[in-house]
Order: C-alpha cells, then structure tokens, then sequence
C-alpha cells in the first residue's frame, strides 16, 4: 500500500500532468473532427461548459462521460485518457525501490 507522500505525488502527477494532457488530446481529436464546442456537446449528451472544463484539465470525467465523448469522437477512451502502468505510477510515487 502506498504511503501517505506517495498517493499525494502520484495525484499531484495526475492532476497536473496526466489530465491537462488528456484534455489537449480531446481538444486536438475535437478539432481534427471538425467539431465545435457545442456539436460534441450534443452528440455526448454533455454540455459546452463541461467539455471546455475536460479540454482545459479542470475537470476529470467520469467513465460514463469518457465513453459518451469517445463514442461521439468516433475513437476509443484509452485513445484520449490512456491507462497508467502500475510501473510508472510507482516511478512517478517515488515509490522506494520501485523507480527504473
């Protein structure tokens, strides 16, 4: 189990690094669509707001809402939010021993 300074630098790690990354993913898959803000919107079931929020790393969507998004986009979820591997995770933890 990791420690209470390995969660922490493993969040920090997603929160600024993971997910604004992911976001700029979307926003180049919307664009590369020809999609607007408000047409991925309503083909997701989603609002404008929500998807500037995911675009712009402010917000982490939930799996429901990955799927509707990737399913509009016509791409598949880990094409936009791709899985962390358990190793890196350790390496970015800082997790002792761990790190390649």
């Amino acid at each position: 189990m990791p420690s209470r300074f390995e969660a922490e630098a493993l969040r920090h790690w997603v929160r600024n690094k993971w997910v604004p990354e992911c976001g700029k993913t979307l926003h180049r898959r919307r664009k590369e669509a020809g999609l607007s803000l408000v047409q991925l919107a309503d083909m997701s079931d989603l609002t404008p707001a929500t998807i500037s929020r995911i675009e712009n790393g402010l917000l982490v969507p939930n799996d429901a809402t990955r799927a509707l998004i990737t399913f509009a986009l016509g791409a598949r979820v880990e094409e936009i939010w791709p899985a962390i591997p358990q190793q890196r995770a350790l390496e970015i933890a800082g997790a002792p021993g761990q790190a390649a």
